[in-house]
């Protein structure tokens, strides 16, 4: 397995390296660049990936096929790797997926986990892989396909996974904003851990320091979810979002900026435009 890597290594950098840009649809072969991201990778023959918004992901798709890859920049190491590959996943759509399989390491910086998938018209598997760089960097790819397509997904995984590169993180003027002023006015997604499951929160943040925060929440006795407003103030204490809800219930989300990306809880937020407040 090792010699394997080492082999495609080899091949796979011999690209030349095009930088990505948000919104454009890229066909492989192709070396692409994220420089904001920190990220490179070899993008096979048959594949294209585009860049989705400002804060990624980036959406990588075979040709022709049902076959899909999520990849996206993670703040993760070696210690939170088993907790992050034991984990539920829910997505926007509806579809989930739960680990099956064992967690199985690659090499030392690579590891995947197999999931089954519900909810999903085209999927019927997923694979996580993770990817480890420097200072607690990381990439995350999840690939959903069809079982006949296993085989496949996972020989493209694996050249994914080592066609990686982590790049020197390219500055911004903005890295020192404060982020209470870079708050106000902000309407953005994040996912907070729920037991075994990551719940959507989707929150606008006003000029004038009051919130909406909006999530789902399960009906007493029954399976049935809810969406649920709440209201209250915000502000940023010790590199801490604290939101103090109406009731009088506090919470707090760390802060933290890795590059251009905000992150809530180690985790990257998605911005949004704001018609609720200023």
């Amino acid at each position: 397995m090792r010699l394997l890597f080492l082999l495609l290594t080899v091949l796979l950098t011999s690209l030349s390296s095009v930088e990505i840009k948000k919104h454009t649809e890229y066909e492989g072969p192709l070396k692409l660049s994220a420089d904001a991201y920190g990220v490179a990778f070899a993008l096979p023959e048959g594949w294209s990936a585009q860049l989705l918004g400002e804060e990624g992901p980036f959406f990588l798709q075979k040709q022709g096929s049902s076959m899909q890859v999520v990849m996206s920049t993670q703040s993760i190491d070696i210690s939170g790797v088993s907790q992050y590959l034991n984990r539920k996943f829910e997505y926007d759509s509806g579809v989930k997926i739960f680990p099956t399989k064992l967690i199985r390491q690659i090499s030392g910086t690579v590891f995947r986990r197999v999931y089954i998938v519900n909810g999903s018209d085209f999927s019927d598997e997923a694979v996580v892989y993770v990817i480890l760089g420097p200072q607690g960097r990381g990439v995350v790819m999840t690939g959903f396909y069809a079982a006949e397509d296993a085989v496949e997904m996972e020989n493209f995984m694996l050249k994914m996974a080592v066609s990686i590169s982590f790049t020197a993180l390219r500055q911004q003027s903005n890295a020192d904003t404060p982020f209470a002023q870079e708050l106000e006015g902000e309407h953005f997604i994040f996912y907070e851990q729920s037991g075994t499951y990551s719940e959507k929160r989707e929150i606008w943040l006003c000029s004038d320091r009051t919130f909406v925060l909006k999530s789902h929440e399960a009906v007493a006795s029954s399976s049935t979810r809810m969406e649920i407003m709440k209201k209250g103030k915000w502000s940023v204490e010790d590199g801490s979002l604290r939101l103090n809800f109406s009731n009088g219930v506090k919470t707090g989300y760390r802060l933290e900026r890795e590059y251009r990306a905000l992150l809530v809880n180690g985790q990257r937020i998605y911005r949004l435009k704001n018609n609720y407040c200023r």
